[in-house]
């Protein structure tokens, strides 16, 4: 399915004619993906990026533990981007990995999807009583892990 993350495809299984009672008794897992350019690590340099940035990304650091929970090596968040060079073709980016959406459906979010409750409500739900990591949240963990840059967090994530 095409969707944005990974609880739209609830509703679009249901705007698909897949009955809600269908829905919600069969499906008990969601992954949604996307793939992000990692930064060369052959001409990678640390940079700066400004607070005003990161705010506006949703990036927000608990002391050095980030939304995931997950901290750099070394507890210290630098950043990166790749100058270019001859190995990443003077892209800055060399290889790709995933980010992933991970939505495990409950009791709770059954009913939300039997009372036809709208994709956001059940994100919202799932992200603060569940957990689940959004794939920003997920793009980001990356970028504070020196794996990606805020232009490719941009770009993969724009929608959210």
């Amino acid at each position: 399915l095409h969707t944005n993350d990974a609880p739209s495809a609830v509703t679009r299984l249901i705007d698909m004619g897949v009955e809600p009672f269908l829905v919600a008794s069969s499906v008990v897992f969601i992954c949604a993906q996307r793939l992000m350019k990692r930064v060369c690590a052959s001409c990678r340099e640390k940079i700066d990026i400004p607070k005003e940035t990161l705010d506006k990304l949703g990036y927000k650091e608990k002391g050095r533990v980030l939304a995931g929970d997950k901290v750099p090596e070394g507890g210290k968040v630098t950043f990166y981007r790749g100058k270019g060079c001859a190995k990443c073709n003077n892209s800055g980016y060399y290889g790709r990995f995933a980010i992933l959406e991970n939505f495990i459906i409950d009791d709770r979010i059954k009913e939300m999807i039997l009372d036809r409750a709208h994709s956001d409500k059940i994100k919202e739900y799932a992200v603060k009583e569940k957990g689940m990591l959004t794939l920003r949240a997920a793009a980001l963990e990356n970028l504070a892990l020196g794996n990606t840059t805020v232009e490719e967090v941009l770009r993969v994530t724009a929608e959210e």
